[in-house]
This record gives C-alpha cells, structure tokens and sequence, in this order.
C-alpha cells in the first residue's frame, strides 16, 4: 500500500534537475528539467562543466566532496548552493551527490539531485531528518540498476507476487526486469509478445485479468499452469507523446485493487517514464559522446596516415565498430562513372568471394542511383533487394544492411556499408553516424590524395634541380673542353705542318717516310678526337652513312684484340652477319665502343670472361651488348656513372667521360643505352639504335 510520505517524495522528485559530471567536473547529461529549468540544450552537454553552474567556492567544495567520496573518507551531505542558469541568473537549490559507476565498478563520476528550495517546508524538514529517505525512481539513471528498482519498488509498495517490466525497443518489445519469476528460459516471452501489450502502449490505458485461466494469450503458459499466477495488473508508462512500454503486477491469489492504489500506479508510471526517458537520455548522451571520440580517434588517425590501404583498413575497421556491426565495407567506382570496386571490408563475411563487391553490389548500386543512404532491417525478405536481383544477401544470410554513399574529390562516387546477420532496429541516428564516417573517409582519401600528388611535385623539383646542377656541370665542362681544344689544336696544327714538310722533302726511298706518314695519320686521329669530345657539349658536324653493326663491332674488337690478349680476356662473339644496317657515324659509335670495351678490361684487373653480341631489337632497332664478369659497380654509384667527370677508377686511369659521352653520342643517334650491374658479378651494357630497314 502507497504511504503518504512516499506519494510527497515522487510528486517532489518529478520536478528534481539532475545532472551527471565525471570525476574532473565535466558534465555528461543534464535531464529535461535541468535543461528547462537553466535554460540549456542538450548539445551544451558536450562542453559545460560543474564550474558553469556552481560558485566558485562551492565548485570546489563539490570537487573536494567527490575526492573523498572516491576515497571512501566520507559520505555525501546534502548542501544548499545556487545554480546559474544559462542567462545569469541563479536557482536555489539543495542538492545530493552520489557516485557514479562504470562497468567494471569503478568510480567513473557524480550524480547530483538538485531540489528547488526557498524557505524550508515541513517536507524538506522531513527529508533532513536523520533517518534515511526512501530512495526514489529519477534519483538513478543507470538502466542496468533503474530496472531492476522499478519492479522492486512496485512490489514494495502493492504487496504483488512477482512484477515484470516490459520495455518497447524500436518497433518490438522486450524485458527490461523482472521480480518474483526464477531466471532464464522463456518464461517471459509472453509478456513481451502479447497483443495485449500493443493494447496497452497503443491506448496508454491500462489492464486488470481478473482470471488468467481463461485468458486466451497467458491462460496456457507456464506462468499460470506451473507457477499459478492468477491475477494481472499491466500499467502503461509514459508521457505526453511518448510510450516507453508497461509493468505487469501478477499476483497468485484473487485481490481487489482500490482506487488510490491505481492512482499510485498511475503516478508510479509516470514516474518509471521518466526515469526511463532519464536514463536513455543518459545512455543516448554517453553513447554519443563514446562515439564522438571514435570518430575523432579514427579520423585523427585517417589524417595522420599517408598510406591510403592503411586508410581504408582503418575506414572498414573503424565504422564497424561505430555501428556495431558484423561486417563492413568501402566501396568505389574505379573512375568516374566507371564499375564498382571493392577498397577495403572488415567482419564476418571476409575474404570476399571471387566476383563480389562489398556486402552487396545491388544495394551499393541502388544506393548511388537514388543518391540516398539505403536501410533495411529485414533484407531476406525486402522486395527492393528482390528486385535488384543480388543473391549475396540471401546466400550471406544477411538481415539488416545498411548503404551510405560517399563522395570522393575526383568526382567518383563510393558506399559505405556495413551489415548484420541478425535482427537489429537500425535508427536514422546510425545512419547519420556512418553519413559523417563516410566524410570523414572521403577527407582521409582526399587527405591521401594530396599528400601523394605533393611527393611527386617534390620529386619533380628534385629532378629539375638535379637537371640543373647537371647542366651547370655540363656547361662547366664546355667552357673546359673549348678552352682545351684551342690549347691542344695549336700543337697539333704544328706537329702536322712539320711532319707534312718533312714527308715532302724526303725521298720515296726513305725509310722515315713510314714513321712520318704514322705521324700525320695519328695527329689526325687525335684532332677528330678532340672535336668528338666537343660534340658532348655543343652541336658538332656528325657524317651519317648507313653501317654494318656486325663489321663496326667486329673491327673494334680487332682493335682492342691486342689490350684483350695482354689482360687475359676471353672473348665470346655472337655476331650474325644477316642484320639491318643502321644510320651513323662511324668514328662516333668506334669511339663508343672502344670506351665500353676499355670499361669492360679495366673492369676484370685479373683477366675474366667478355662477351659481345649484336641482335635484332625491338621496334626496328639494332642491339649492341657488351658484357664482362669484373667487379660490378656498387649500387651507391649507379645514378652517378653517367654524371660528367665521375669515376671510381685510380687517378690518372679515368676521367670521368667515357659513358657520359658515350650516352650523348648514342641519343644524338636516336638510340638509348641502358647499364645492369651486380656488384661482384659483373656488369652488362646494352645499345640500342635505329635500322634503316628491318629484313
């Protein structure tokens, strides 16, 4: 039976602003008289803290309060303050604290339950006496101990023989606590799947079975067969505009209910709604505040990343658990316009079969048709997947999915998809949430995007500064090479007037004549020389004719047979005779060759194995290879072989010139060169350079 005193403490706590900060004074929710009462939303949660609403003083008087709590030093006290309300203005109120816990049963924060106070009254007399108060419904927004309280304080108060609590959870039922009925099995289904529990939320009135022998739903179920329950009471709970489901009150024998216990139960329903809209309040504001900082931790991983599949795996991963999912899924087009790919997945349903894209390409499709998130809780038996035709949601026994699509900054369109194998209520509010993962993914992907396409312009102006540096040298060894012909064509033009005179002034018979005649042909020699070497920096005449490749490579190995022999050099010749003649000059490709073949000898200071090819190439070119079994070159020096003037040779053995002259010799032909080496196993040089026809 309802005591008068306990009618005061609910009509009183009905009107109680209630607030929940963390350990630190951070406020997590405020409930709907709080926010009413101070003139808040419930966004401002999100930012406000006890130092808002409290003085100074008593700010840290709450604080200092809540440390000795955590402590177990002391319990709480109940102390009058004045709450500031958004405008400035100030409420005064007296206010209880108790603590919070998390999970694990550790302090996580404080309750506090502010009541308006002014001069006291003989009910706030009656709430300081020193025994203690009855404790009441909206004092608790914990669900997990809110339920649990709702049935034991109605069979406290009626005197029932078991109380269960049926709860409405989006478009179904469920139990949210019981009292008086032994655990497990399935003895409170039917409570929870009666048509009269539609009845009651549907009409917000509620129900007396005076027999439920004869009733046609409960009367055969084990509550009434082995547990003889005889009698219901079910009281919807809710408020204006909103059901929150009823409290069923069984009792074993026949009872007459009065009126002012129906008026109890009524205010009791009240009550209990709020409390339950409190604490799916609480839950809604802690829920989002978990998933806030997912979000947050996710994308600052996303933007600290320059890894795009890291990304992506993060992307699937993440937005699984946002959504609490059994799989997920990023899907895009290839190209703008272009088929579907799947980027990345996570869950139950992977690796994905050979074929399939994402969770479902008929619903990723859909989805980027209507331009719209595409939801089904149900989607085995949904005749919109029906009629796309895809088979993966039947063949994956998928209940619910869920489709939100995506834009990327390249113009391509992707999903985001995640999907259930069992039954699941999928509120917009979850659609919302993977809307603003699915931005975050685009951002991430664009944030990728760019970081990539920075490093290629750092390597572009990397390449243009090397280039630079390179011409630079190039145009150093000009001004040389110029200043070093003029040197050395003097003495040349000398040498040869003289010996040409000599020539001229001795007999036929002479037997100088053959050393002079060696003379001028050599000075010769070493004149072309020089204007090769000033072809690598400036425009010289060339005399193009088509030639031999065979006969060119086979009279250059003649000329160097001598240095081969001396150094121990086997040779190995691959020479058909049948090849296309090329277009070129003749002194320029000897010079080219004898400097491959000197690179080869120096190469193998102990003798070792040479080898010479000459071979149809592709694209109507000739290919010239020239391969030794020396030292090879280290993998430090391969980018810097073709710079000007570097060497690994002793001094006075190289100059640093051979292949750089040789690449420019051979790209003014419009051929290519290409080196492979391995550093002690030996290094293999290939030419290539254009027929004049292909047989």
């Amino acid at each position: 039976m309802m005591t008068e005193s306990l009618k005061h403490l609910l009509e009183e706590d009905s009107a109680s602003i209630i607030y929940v900060h963390d350990l630190a004074g951070r406020i997590l929710f405020l409930n709907g008289q709080a926010l009413a009462r101070l003139g808040y939303h419930a966004e401002d949660c999100t930012h406000l803290t006890l130092q808002d609403l409290l003085p100074p003083e008593d700010f840290e008087r709450a604080l200092a309060l809540t440390r000795q709590m955590v402590r177990g030093e002391r319990e709480a006290e109940p102390f009058r303050t004045e709450l500031r309300r958004r405008d400035g203005s100030h409420v005064t109120v007296e206010i209880r604290m108790r603590l919070v816990a998390d999970t694990q049963g550790l302090p996580s924060g404080v309750q506090g339950v502010a009541q308006e106070v002014s001069a006291p009254s003989p009910r706030e007399e009656r709430r300081r006496a020193p025994e203690a108060p009855i404790p009441t419904l909206l004092g608790e927004i914990d669900s997990n101990r809110l339920f649990p309280l709702v049935v034991r304080r109605a069979q406290e108060a009626l005197g029932t023989d078991a109380a269960v609590l049926v709860l409405a959870e989006g478009r179904g039922f469920s139990v949210g606590a019981s009292i008086g009925i032994p655990e497990g099995g399935s003895l409170l289904d039917p409570l929870a799947t009666g048509a009269w529990v539609d009845r009651i939320v549907e009409t917000g009135r509620p129900i007396v079975v005076t027999d439920l022998l004869r009733d046609a739903t409960l009367g055969k179920t084990t509550l009434v067969k082995q547990l003889g329950f005889r009698r219901l009471i079910a009281m919807p709970l809710g408020l204006p505009g909103e059901r929150f489901g009823c409290l069923a009150l069984l009792f074993r024998s026949p009872r007459v209910v009065r009126a002012d216990e129906l008026s109890f139960l009524q205010a009791f329903g009240r009550e209990a709604a709020l409390a339950i809209k409190n604490a799916r309040m609480y839950a809604e504001a802690q829920r989002r505040r978990s998933d806030a900082e997912t979000l947050a931790r996710v994308i600052g991983e996303l933007l600290t990343s320059m890894d795009l599949p890291g990304v992506i795996h993060r992307v699937v991963e993440g937005v699984r658990e946002v959504a609490e999912a059994d799989c997920s899924a990023l899907i895009a087009e290839s190209s703008p316009g272009g088929s579907l790919e799947t980027l990345g997945a996570s869950g139950t349903l992977y690796p994905l079969k050979e074929g399939q894209i994402g969770i479902s390409r008929g619903v990723a499709q859909l989805a980027l048709e209507t331009h719209r998130p595409f939801l089904s809780e149900n989607a085995l038996a949904d005749p919109r997947i029906d009629q796309i035709g895809d088979d993966s949601v039947v063949r994956e026994r998928i209940v619910g999915i869920v489709a939100v699509p995506v834009s990327f900054k390249d113009d391509r369109r992707g999903i985001l998809q995640v999907a259930y194998r069992s039954a699941r209520w999928i509120s917009i509010d979850l659609v919302e949430r993977l809307t603003r993962f699915a931005h975050a993914a685009a951002m991430a992907a664009e944030h990728c995007r760019l970081h990539s396409s920075l490093e290629r312009h750092v390597q572009d102006l990397q390449l243009a500064q090397a280039q630079m540096v390179h011409s630079g040298r190039v145009a150093a060894f000009g001004q040389w090479a110029s200043a070093l012909a003029h040197a050395i064509k003097t003495p040349l033009a000398a040498i040869m007037g003289f010996a040409e005179l000599l020539l001229r002034r001795l007999p036929a018979s002479d037997e100088n004549r053959q050393a002079l005649e060696m003379i001028i042909e050599e000075t010769e020699r070493l004149d072309q020389i020089v204007a090769r070497q000033l072809a690598f920096v400036r425009a010289g005449s060339t005399e193009m004719a088509a030639l031999d490749v065979t006969q060119l490579v086979s009279e250059a190995l003649q000329l160097f047979s001598g240095v081969l022999a001396r150094e121990k050099v086997q040779v190995e010749m691959n020479l058909p005779g049948d090849l296309p003649k090329m277009l070129g000059d003749r002194w320029q490709l000897e010079e080219v060759l004898m400097n491959l073949l000197s690179n080869a000898v120096d190469a193998m200071p102990g003798g070792g194995q040479l080898t010479v090819w000459t071979k149809q190439g592709p694209e109507r070119m000739v290919e010239i290879g020239v391969a030794d079994s020396g030292h090879g070159i280290a993998p430090a020096h391969r980018d810097a072989i073709w710079e000007p003037f570097f060497t690994t040779k002793p001094q006075g053995k190289g100059t640093g010139l051979g292949l750089p002259l040789s690449r420019s010799m051979i790209a003014k032909h419009g051929g290519s060169i290409s080196i492979q080496s391995e550093e002690g196993r030996g290094t293999t040089v290939r030419i290539w350079l254009p027929a004049v026809d292909v047989k």
